[in-house]
């Protein structure tokens, strides 16, 4: 059974918004596609289209972010890695957390994809590997492109 992912990247945030990504497909015996993957953050936004408290919030997973710095993002937003992680689970349904971070340079393209954690080694290869393909907005540091990570770390559950 496929289950429901929730990222995070600000653990602390309190009463926030809630955005859904639905199931691909229904069950059998419904219409409705449910719910599988839950964030703070729209999934269909690229950082520019995120609300200033929404950039806030992706801000606030980075120390000593000046006001006229921003963190890397991919550059459709986080859709396309939460499509992949659905995929993933309904195949390998694990529940633990998925901790990785993108090495992401001033031209947006991911270098290296560093592993912290994982509760599954398929799901760490497929899940690196998205990363690494993914194209980013690159972060900016006093207005200037610069090098940074993007972290991505996802709460892996299961629904019954």
């Amino acid at each position: 059974m496929l289950a429901g992912l929730l990222a995070g990247f600000c653990a602390n945030a309190v009463a926030q918004e809630r955005f859904t990504m639905k199931e691909p497909e229904a069950h059998t015996g419904t219409r409705l596609k449910r719910e599988n993957a839950t964030s703070f953050l729209p999934f269909d936004k690229s950082y520019h289209e995120l609300s200033a408290e929404q950039q806030r919030k992706v801000k606030s997973a980075y120390a000593q972010m000046a006001e006229d710095d921003e963190p890397p993002f991919p550059e459709k937003g986080l859709a396309g890695l939460f499509s992949t992680l659905q995929k993933v689970h309904a195949k390998v349904p694990v529940r633990g957390k998925l901790d990785l971070e993108a090495e992401v340079d001033a031209e947006g393209k991911v270098v290296n994809v560093i592993v912290y954690e994982s509760p599954d080694e398929w799901v760490t290869k497929v899940m690196a590997a998205a990363l690494a393909t993914t194209k980013f907005k690159p972060a900016l540091c006093h207005g200037q492109p610069c090098a940074q990570n993007f972290p991505f770390l996802v709460n892996m559950t299961i629904k019954h």
